[in-house]
């Protein structure tokens, strides 16, 4: 496909759940505007020039593997990526072109789960969405949950932070043995 491979507009009660399966776009590989998306295990291509402008009547990010962006109808978004290789200049990307006002903005929600994104991962509106994944550049710290972290150098993976029991503190007591010999010893 030359442009977007799934332009989803519909209403607040449309869901795509994808499960094993590859789609490709030109363009981007998904973009949402409204709805319910649920992707599993999938492998996503988007294109490499990146773009985003205002459309209150079709798409509006080029070069993502997954665009998110709520439509002037306001709808809500919910998005959630638990598995596959999502690519592009950007792998995800989730912005307001329309420049929506907040409480519409509220009903926008992103949870990244696991998956491999080949190219970055960017969010205008949501913190604390990635719990799992691994990560071609170190995702921003805001985008990472409380209790998640990204370690790693060339590609960073997303994981819990691990919670190990402190050393004992050292002690600072000292103990008198009296010798045979009557002396002491500390």
């Amino acid at each position: 496909v030359d442009g977007h491979a799934i332009y989803q507009a519909g209403g607040a009660d449309t869901r795509f759940t994808l499960n094993n399966s590859s789609i490709t776009g030109g363009s981007t590989g998904i973009e949402v505007r409204a709805g319910n998306l649920s992707v599993n295990n999938c492998t996503i291509t988007g294109g490499k020039d990146f773009n985003v402008s205002a459309n209150g009547n079709g798409t509006t990010t080029d070069g993502a593997g997954i665009a998110i962006a709520q439509h002037t109808t306001k709808q809500p978004i919910n998005v959630v990526v638990n598995g596959g290789t999502i690519s592009g200049k950007y792998a995800l990307y989730e912005s307001n072109p329309q420049n929506n006002d907040a409480d519409a903005i509220s009903q926008v929600k992103l949870s990244i789960a696991g998956g491999t994104f080949a190219g970055d991962v960017y969010s205008q509106d949501i913190d604390g969405f990635i719990t799992g994944g691994t990560f071609s550049s170190k995702p921003d710290a805001r985008y990472i949950a409380s209790g998640y972290e990204a370690v790693g150098s060339d590609t960073y993976t997303v994981q819990r932070i691990s919670s190990s029991t402190p050393a004992p503190a050292p002690t600072t007591e000292t103990t008198t043995t009296t010798n045979p010999d009557g002396t002491t010893t500390t």
